[in-house]
């Protein structure tokens, strides 16, 4: 059994510092082999609050995998975020954007779905490049031993509840089926600050899209802090929802998918 967790939006800045306890040590305790953070470390791209979440994530037993969200760009100081909007990401969490990480029979892709800027009013929106898919897609196809393969990034791919479930990536369809062509099983995402883990049947063959919640900030829409266990033995996948109550966290949904002949199904 291989055990990942997959967390998001840890927003330092505007932390519950009770929920980032919690789930450190429900995190350490599960004995994961690997952590996955789909972006929005900090609240603000401040200094201060990247050596918080770099001193955070050492607490962590397991070998983490992390991409930026669109907070994770400074969001006050202009000329810092166009010039080198990723210079503080790289100094305090990790130098590449699109990292990859292979733990047992699992490979893991990262993308860097934030901007420094758009056309529009709303900065805060996602994209995905076409060179990004595809340098995601031979990462992908060339992790041939990988049995699960899984792709992670800040933005979601499927519309949610709320302004910032709305806020999708440019071309969904396009990403999921660049995707699903290159073997992807899984899609990990953020953002939205609403857990979610569901099964997407798209042109190329069905993927399991999973959407974590914040994990330990104040910043909440409608629902606790959560993060997601996933459980992988080879051929079943168990999306596992922990959220924080009063008792710290502890496990309340879970979503269970099987793969047979290359064709996931939820069940």
């Amino acid at each position: 059994m291989t055990r990942l967790a997959h967390i998001s939006d840890i927003h330092f800045g505007a932390v519950d510092a009770g929920a980032a306890h919690s789930l450190a040590d429900h995190i350490n305790a599960a004995d994961v082999s690997g952590i996955i953070v789909t972006g929005d470390l900090t609240q603000a791209g401040r200094k201060n609050e990247f050596r918080e979440a770099a001193a955070y994530l050492q607490k962590f037993n397991a070998p983490v995998l992390v991409v930026p969200g669109n907070h994770d760009t400074p969001v006050y100081n202009l000329g810092r975020r166009f010039v080198s909007p990723w210079s503080r990401f790289r100094d305090y969490i990790h130098h590449d954007l699109s990292p990859s990480l292979e733990i047992n029979d699992v490979f893991i892709v990262g993308l860097n779905s934030a901007r420094r800027a758009s056309l529009t009013l709303d900065w805060s929106l996602g994209r995905l490049s076409s060179r990004q898919l595809d340098v995601a897609s031979r990462k992908l196809q060339n992790a041939a031993s990988a049995a699960l393969k899984i792709v992670a990034f800040h933005h979601p791919v499927l519309p949610g509840p709320g302004r910032a479930g709305m806020a999708v990536i440019n071309q969904p369809a396009r990403a999921i089926n660049a995707f699903a062509s290159a073997g992807a099983d899984v899609l990990l995402t953020g953002h939205a600050h609403v857990a979610r883990a569901e099964l997407h049947d798209n042109a190329r063959k069905p993927l399991i899209v999973a959407a974590a919640g914040t994990a330990t900030s104040t910043r909440l829409r409608g629902e606790a802090p959560s993060y997601n266990l996933l459980s992988w033995n080879g051929s079943e996948l168990s999306v596992i929802i922990h959220r924080f109550g009063a008792s710290g966290y502890a496990e309340d949904i879970v979503k269970n998918f099987t793969r047979c002949k290359n064709v996931w199904d939820a069940t």
